[in-house]
């Protein structure tokens, strides 16, 4: 089971500029969008018990799309 613990990881390294912003997008910036694509929804539909998970989620894509260009065209 994915744990959102990795996205909040590397939300704060991003956050705090521990993180370089163009290194961490060069690594994770397609990941977070595939399993976006994939795991959306089911993250939406179990809000309850992953509460913040989407917004953290959808966060971090923009934070990484350092294009501002759409993730899936």
């Amino acid at each position: 089971m994915f744990s959102l613990c990795k996205p909040f990881m590397l939300d704060i390294c991003l956050k705090k500029s521990i993180c370089s912003q163009d290194t961490t997008a060069a690594f994770f910036d397609d990941t977070v969008h595939t399993f976006l694509d994939n795991y959306g929804v089911y993250i939406n539909k179990r809000s309850v018990s992953l509460p913040a998970g989407l917004d953290l989620l959808e966060g971090l894509s923009k934070a990484l799309n350092v294009n501002n260009a759409p993730y899936r065209e």
